[in-house]
């Protein structure tokens, strides 16, 4: 977040105000940050079903900007995948994540200098897990197909350079506050994006299969207790899109394509 604070000035995220460090235990140390506090509150699938439709509308169209912005953020050194500064991830996503341990003193996860060696790290992620939910000594029938059908998706994706993403992009995670413009009384909405703990240079596609897999507002279904319902269909995630990923219409049915593809492998990234 200070990086982004200094590269990224514009971005509307909550500002770190101090950082500190104290031993819990010996060898054991806790680290700690104190950010401003945002007034608005964090965002929720009924507070922004409750807002009016244009205010919805200005605050998806707020949310893609900022991602615009954040992937015109260059990678340093040039062209890798991975956190800031060149380093990898302690706590890397499902989707890299090869650890077998909970312990806190996991390896550290990247960085990769190519598309190819970041595609490797998430088959192998991707056995690993499967082995772990393994009850059998052996692989099922099925599961020698699983990482050649992930390769299937992943190779052929285009647009793979590394982008600076919000890997967690639920409505959850933001903050949207109403002002007033002074000049004319007109209204605006102010949106904060939160929750920048798995940050860094992704491949491109990544920000938009976060965005079309986990930025939908879902609701109870009044007509089904234990049901639920997706407010607005499909409206919300291309608004999302459209500022920092437009695409023609047969290309967008490829990712969907690929994203029901995934779904089918019950594979998700984070």
């Amino acid at each position: 977040m200070l990086f982004l604070a200094e590269k990224r000035p514009n971005l509307r995220i909550p500002t770190v105000l101090a950082v500190w460090s104290f031993v819990l235990e010996p060898g054991l140390v806790a680290y700690c940050f104190m950010m401003n506090f945002i007034e608005g509150g964090n965002m929720t699938f009924e507070k922004f079903a409750e807002l009016p439709i244009h205010a919805q509308d200005t605050i998806c169209t707020k949310i893609s900007s900022q991602l615009r912005y954040l992937r015109e953020l260059p990678s340093e050194p040039e062209g890798y995948y991975g956190r800031v500064h060149g380093q990898g991830w302690l706590c890397a996503p499902h989707g890299l994540d090869s650890s077998t341990s909970a312990s806190p003193y996991r390896g550290i996860v990247g960085p990769y200098k190519t598309y190819e060696e970041y595609c490797a790290a998430m088959y192998r992620a991707q056995q690993t897990l499967r082995a772990g939910h393994s009850s059998g000594e052996e692989w099922g029938p099925e599961e020698p197909e699983i990482v050649p059908q992930l390769e299937s998706v992943f190779q052929g994706w285009g647009d793979n350079e590394p982008k600076f993403t919000w890997i967690d992009p639920k409505i959850q995670n933001i903050i949207a506050r109403k002002i007033i413009k002074e000049d004319d009384g007109s209204e605006d909405w102010e949106v904060f994006l939160i929750d920048w703990e798995y940050c860094g240079w992704y491949p491109a596609w990544t920000q938009v299969l976060q965005v079309m897999t986990i930025c939908g507002v879902v609701l109870r279904d009044p007509d089904n207790p234990v049901g639920l319902i997706s407010y607005r269909g499909s409206e919300i995630t291309p608004m999302i899109l459209k500022d920092f990923d437009p695409k023609p219409e047969e290309e967008r049915k490829k990712d969907e394509e690929r994203l029901k593809l995934l779904s089918d492998l019950c594979w998700h990234f984070f």
